[in-house]
Parts: structure tokens; sequence; C-alpha cells
């Protein structure tokens, strides 16, 4: 985990820095327990708003009105936020080399959201005898792996959502009067709460990352794993350093 406080300090000092590339999942700082619950409603509250405006631009056809009206909201909440993040970087001493892509589990780990196209600079005295820096999803099992079940209850939850988010996939929308762009919007942001209620608590109880994705079998109620859609999996790394030795051992 990055020493902010160590990083802020030795830049101060003007100690030698090295390059440091950041991975999607890096975990660089953890929240005060205390912290954790409001700083993680109100960043799902961000989330479900962004995400409404997002997915009902794509189902709207035909309007730029509607559209423009839709981009305005989105940079309002996108302002505010940015904004919520400065507060956090405060807060905790955070240097803002980070950018704003951060991400928080309920376990308070913040984490990188998107992989930095630059290299992050880092005292060098941190990274003497300092373990690699920890992923959200280093622990993450393979492709297929069942890591519980749900109950007859927790899987109809599943299964309406499943119904409401196909549904949805399915309207292209016509809107005739802002009002009723608004009462599509509202509709959109229920299906995105209803998944992050449905999916929540399954994660806690089977010890689950939020970040992982995960599918449910409708037959068995099996809660499984996939990876296809990471940027980033412990097991391809892992390959690609057994394909490495290989080549080198060839080469001698």
């Amino acid at each position: 985990m990055l020493d902010c406080e160590g990083y802020v300090n030795g830049f101060l000092r003007g100690e030698m820095m090295i390059n440091f590339a950041l991975r999607i999942g890096d975990i660089v700082a953890k929240l005060p327990d205390e912290e954790v619950e409001g700083v993680f409603q109100k960043l799902t509250e961000f989330q479900f708003k962004q995400n409404a405006l997002l997915k009902t631009k794509e189902r709207i056809i035909n309007s730029q009105q509607y559209s423009e009206y839709i981009e305005r909201n989105y940079e309002q909440w996108e302002m505010e936020r940015i904004n919520f993040w400065v507060s956090i970087y405060s807060k905790l001493g955070l240097p803002h080399i980070f950018g704003y892509n951060l991400r928080l589990d309920f376990n308070g780990n913040l984490f990188m959201a998107l992989e930095l196209s630059d290299y992050v600079e880092i005292p060098e005295t941190y990274m003497l005898g300092v373990e690699k820096m920890k992923n959200v999803k280093d622990n993450k099992p393979v492709d297929g792996t069942i890591i519980g079940r749900v109950t007859e209850e927790e899987l109809l939850k599943i299964i309406e959502l499943q119904i409401q988010e196909s549904a949805l996939e399915a309207i292209n929308l016509q809107c005739s009067s802002i009002e009723e762009l608004d009462r599509f919007l509202a509709r959109v942001e229920r299906i995105h709460r209803l998944k992050f209620d449905v999916w929540l608590p399954i994660c806690k109880k089977f010890n689950a990352s939020h970040e992982w994705d995960l599918r449910c079998d409708y037959v068995t109620g099996d809660i499984y794993v996939v990876n296809y859609e990471d940027e980033y999996t412990p097991q391809q790394e892992k390959e690609e350093e057994h394909d490495i030795d290989e080549h080198e051992s060839e080469s001698e």
C-alpha cells in the first residue's frame, strides 16, 4: 500500500524518486473504518446518477435536445464527484497524481479504476524492502470458480434484476418532453440501485470483492467468477512470466 504521507514528505525533502507503474486494481490507500460507510454511500450515489444518465443517453433516438440535457446533468454530477474526491484527497494527504480515477470497495480500500498512462514517481526509500503493491484482484479465482450458493430468495431477486435489465436494453426512447425523460432516468436509476442492493450482500456473504465480475447459475443457484473483462488477472500474469522463463531457458 502506498505510504501517502511518506510520498509527500519525501517529495518536499527532495528525495530520489523512482518511476512506478500503477495497474488497474492497485490499492493506494485505505480509509479509516469509521469513514468507510459514509464515503462508500456517497460514491455509489454518484455512480447511480451517472450510470443512469449514460444508459438513458444510449436509449434516446433522434433527439439532440435531450442528449444535451443529459450531458449538462452529467457534467454537473461529475463536478460534484470531483469536488468530493478533492475533499478525500485533502483529508488523507493523497497526492493528486492519481487524478480522480480511484474507486472504493466496501472494505475501505481505495484502488485504481484506470491504468495510468504515465509512470508515478515514488520515493526510492519507500520501495526498499517493501512487498509488491497489493491489488483488489490478486486473490480473484480463475474462470468458472464457484464461490458459493445463494438462497431461493436471493436467486429470485437476481432473476428479477436480469429481467428488468433485459427489458431496459430493448427500449429505444422517443421523448416528447423533459418530464418524460426525467421519468425514464428515474427508472434506469432504480434498476442500478436494485443491482447494487442485490449483489452487494452476496459479495459480502462470500467475501468477494464488489469489483469481481460474478454470474449466477439460475438452475443451481451457484455463484461463479468470470475474468474475461479484466484488464489484469494474476493467472494471466503468471502465464506470461512462465512463457518468458521458457524463452530464456531456450536461449541459454
